[in-house]
């Protein structure tokens, strides 16, 4: 359809723009704190190390030690080597902008299951695509934040489906923050009474919790 290759053309030159000036950002040395903390924590999870840094945005906290005492964010092993395929941030740049990107797709698909039209979802996923305040998240430095509604949204167009995918998309999510997991568990209580899923819900909801209450 048309309407399909614009809206992938669309996502294709927002994903380039913000990967291009994510970059330029960085190279004209007006990045800080923030993606040197992670890219830090990334390289010491590389070595074996495990989320360890030196830095902090709290100033009492500026002495070597391990991240997950400020933020609980297992999401970072998994973004470790992919960001070590360059040898500064640059990949994390990249992974982050195209988190941000990628989400408008289960965006579109879950406005177009609630509406039955489809050019309702391609209004949603590309008002998704134009929202100044992604487009300002992407371009401060790097955080776990950018990857959460990609994996939300994913979450919610399995679960509204009952499918078993949920709890993968769910696990996902949950490992972004500690306070993640929270809102997972209120979203899985009120949408399993909401899409008549409630067993799935109860069981989502019961997860998040105790890995919420872990964290």
């Amino acid at each position: 359809k048309q309407a399909n290759l614009i809206f992938y053309a669309a996502a294709g030159a927002v994903a380039l723009i913000l990967i291009l000036l994510s970059i330029l950002r960085h190279y004209r040395l007006a990045t800080v704190q923030d993606l040197a903390l992670f890219e830090q924590i990334l390289w010491n999870i590389r070595q074996g190390h495990g989320a360890w840094t030196s830095m902090s945005g709290n100033s009492w906290l500026q002495f070597p030690h391990n991240f997950f005492g400020e933020h609980v964010s297992p999401i970072l092993y998994l973004l470790a080597y992919p960001a070590g395929l360059t040898p500064g941030p640059e990949m994390l740049l990249v992974l982050q902008a195209l988190a941000v990107v990628l989400a408008a797709f289960p965006a579109a698909r879950i406005m177009e299951a609630e509406t039955g039209r489809p050019w309702a979802g391609y209004a949603a996923g590309l008002a998704w695509l134009a929202f100044p305040a992604l487009w300002g998240a992407v371009l401060f430095d790097f955080h776990m934040e950018c990857f959460e509604p990609l994996f939300l949204f994913a979450f919610w167009l399995a679960f509204r489906r009952g499918a078993r995918s949920c709890w993968l998309w769910a696990l996902l999510y949950a490992a972004c923050k500690e306070d993640a997991p929270v809102y997972l568990a209120a979203l899985a209580l009120a949408g399993g009474f909401v899409t008549g899923h409630r067993r799935l819900g109860m069981a989502v909801f019961a997860a998040a919790f105790a890995y919420a209450l872990a964290a």
